[in-house]
């Protein structure tokens, strides 16, 4: 990654979009994609796919090339500042050392504020509050919480909130396989290798509406908090994230996202 940290910066031309390897090293610069505007680029990481949050836009009309509630947002918080939306795409265990040593401005993820991870990076202030839910096979019409899966094995996804939840909550006999992407997760239990997953709700909902063959089986009250993360002590894009999230939700941009990616208002609306 400190490799990469000269290759992704303000001096690149607005716009750009960079392809990564399997070690998050941007690549292959004939293949980047280039749209001319103005001031420097607005650089975030993320981890896509992951609907409804993250993903590319198959439609090509997206600036940035990709789209999703946060990619969205992040769009919104970079017109908000004139400055193009640029994304680089990286495994989620990579997202904060990347912010940390430069390689992008921001990292936009359904990432959630935890203690640990605000001893390594800075957050915005919350724009999304979210629970866990357990995913298990449709055929599986007994599960509905960790206990009942006592000598199985559950899903997570690694360095997430819902990894943490499982290791501290699941009882004796509970066996937890670590994915490193939410696609290979879902794999994995479509085809009965484990018996069921722990995810973000709206992420888990979105496997569920994608195809037969999955259940929500028990939603896990966690309140999880999402944040944009920046580099500590980087106070200048922290308030410059801070400016975009507050104007998204004074315009009606944000409940608007909510809306539409989730099928929900945020409270009060």
């Amino acid at each position: 990654l400190e490799a990469a940290a000269g290759l992704v910066d303000n001096r690149l031309p607005a716009g750009t979009i960079l392809p990564c390897d399997d070690q998050g090293r941007p690549v292959s610069p004939e293949a980047v994609t280039l749209v001319e505007r103005g001031e420097s680029p607005l650089v975030v990481c993320t981890d896509a796919p992951y609907p409804p949050f993250e993903e590319e836009d198959p439609t090509g009309g997206s600036p940035s090339g990709y789209t999703g509630f946060d990619m969205d947002l992040a769009q919104s918080v970079a017109n908000s500042a004139d400055r193009t939306l640029v994304v680089v795409d990286l495994p989620f265990g990579r997202l904060f050392d990347a912010v940390s040593v430069g390689v992008c401005d921001a990292v936009f993820s359904a990432v959630t504020i935890t203690p640990e991870r605000e001893e390594q990076v800075d957050f915005s202030r919350p724009y999304l509050e979210v629970t866990q839910a357990l995913v298990v096979r449709s055929e599986d019409s007994t599960t509905d919480s960790l206990p009942g899966l006592t000598g199985r094995t559950v899903g997570v996804k690694n360095e997430t909130t819902g990894k943490a939840y499982v290791e501290a909550n699941r009882p004796p006999g509970v066996r937890i396989e670590t994915f490193e992407s939410t696609a290979a997760m879902d794999e994995a239990l479509r085809a009965g290798r484990i018996a069921a997953l722990v995810d973000d709700t709206p992420a888990a909902d979105a496997l569920v509406t994608s195809g037969p063959g999955l259940r929500i089986a028990a939603t896990l009250e966690t309140g999880d908090r999402y944040g944009v993360a920046v580099a500590a002590g980087d106070t200048e894009t922290l308030e410059l994230v801070n400016r975009g999230l507050d104007q998204a939700e004074s315009d009606g941009t944000l409940a608007g996202l909510q809306q539409q990616y989730l099928g929900t208002l945020p409270a009060g609306s």
